[in-house]
């Protein structure tokens, strides 16, 4: 098909300016809007991290300008799921403003609305009639927390960090928008620039290695040329991104930092669930296994782990659980079938890094269970050595007495197999 010639009257770099991202996620941020005017499915989410002051609201407003323009642009969490669902029903584009801690039912309705998938709530909360709903909308988000720790989620959503504006490079907002406005319309002739050379393209497109996302990886290789981009730019700008939010969804889980400190010392680790469980908890330490979200059981430490094997396969960690045995075995390869060798995290959060090398097995705890001390204390009691790690003083404790120190705990599980 033979497109008419255009010449091209504005350049996407000016969008630049109003959006505060570095080169890297200034190239997402395209792709992003490209695939969204283009109605290309499954819809990308698009999550905008950062602490306060990083302009995470004013670029929402910025790139809804271009989607699904509304006097209203930004709109607070939802509650619940119909509050989502109706959201959606009303707009073309979901912006979700300062969101914060998903709960996992707003979490998967947000996937479902990013690639497909009907919902059925009840008409009214007074009767018990149902009517359905299945809606794919493009969504943005943004938040300081780590909006999509879910892997699920993970998966279908671009990460942004935003960095910090500082006070010199601030702007008054009349005199921001005013500026917005002569240069969007040229702006928005270079995406459409972009679309046009997707549409020639795409039939010709080959990604030999597809990601979870594929037609949005397509359509956007197929737009590299129109945009000024090299061949593959996009595709290794988005495979980063995506190993990002694979170290991130990781970080999220203490079981997850706990398999990690486990595999940096060993090529391959074979056990039942219940040595895997106490092996876990002896990296992880008191301080990980007494948190709520520790699983008090195996049956909880599998349902964690078949949501972490996309990110550790990604990662070259293999991970399986062979039920041909006289009893059930789980097997960690750090050689997975992708290839990679022990591709780890370049770097695990101080917060979430369970201790690895501990130097100390405390056999007797106190009556409660909660045995607390500093480095000092710990040595004289116990006559022994505390490895240090991280700025914290590391220590370790057989699992089963943590496990009856914590057995009157309201969510403990453990008869649960």
């Amino acid at each position: 098909m033979n497109y008419p010639s255009q010449r091209r009257e504005g350049n996407i770099e000016q969008l630049r300016k109003f959006v505060n991202v570095d080169k890297d996620d200034f190239t997402l941020v395209i792709a992003w809007l490209i695939s969204t005017l283009s109605g290309v499915k499954p819809f990308p989410i698009l999550i905008l991290q950062g602490e306060q002051g990083t302009g995470k609201s004013t670029t929402c407003r910025v790139l809804r300008a271009f989607i699904d323009p509304s006097t209203v642009p930004l709109r607070s969490p939802p509650k619940e799921i119909r509050d989502l669902l109706v959201s959606a029903s009303n707009a073309y584009l979901v912006v979700l403003d300062n969101l914060s801690g998903l709960n996992p039912e707003i979490s998967d309705c947000l996937c479902r609305l990013s690639t497909g998938g009907g919902v059925d709530p009840r008409s009214l909360y007074t009767d018990n009639e149902q009517f359905l709903v299945d809606i794919q909308r493009p969504v943005i988000g943004n938040g300081i927390d780590d909006v999509a720790s879910r892997t699920d989620l993970s998966e279908r959503s671009i990460h942004l960090e935003l960095p910090l504006i500082e006070a010199d490079q601030r702007h008054d907002e009349k005199q921001f928008y005013a500026d917005f406005d002569k240069a969007k319309n040229q702006i928005f002739g270079a995406l459409l620039e972009g679309i046009v050379c997707a549409l020639a393209h795409i039939e010709t497109t080959l990604l030999h290695k597809k990601p979870r996302m594929a037609d949005f990886a397509k359509w956007m290789s197929a737009a590299e040329s129109g945009l000024g981009w090299k061949p593959g730019h996009f595709m290794s700008v988005y495979q980063k991104n995506q190993d990002n939010a694979v170290e991130s969804s990781i970080q999220s889980s203490p079981i997850g930092t706990a398999i990690m400190s486990l595999m940096a010392q060993l090529e391959r680790w074979t056990g039942t669930p219940t040595e895997l469980l106490d092996a876990l908890a002896n990296q992880a330490g008191l301080q990980y296994t007494q948190q709520r979200s520790w699983p008090q059981s195996t049956k909880g430490m599998s349902n964690i782990i078949k949501c972490l094997m996309p990110s550790f396969r990604r990662l070259g960690i293999e991970i399986a659980k062979d039920k041909n045995r006289d009893q059930r075995i789980y097997e960690i390869n750090k050689n997975g079938k992708n290839g990679k060798a022990g591709v780890y995290p370049s770097q695990l959060s101080r917060v979430s890094q369970p201790t690895a090398d501990v130097a100390l097995s405390v056999t007797d705890v106190t009556d409660s269970g909660l045995f607390v001390a500093d480095s000092e204390n710990l040595q004289a009691s116990a006559g022994a050595d505390v490895t240090h790690r991280d700025g914290y003083d590391g220590y370790s404790a057989t699992y089963q007495n943590t496990r009856d120190a914590m057995e009157n705990s309201a969510d403990n599980d453990a008869g649960l197999v």
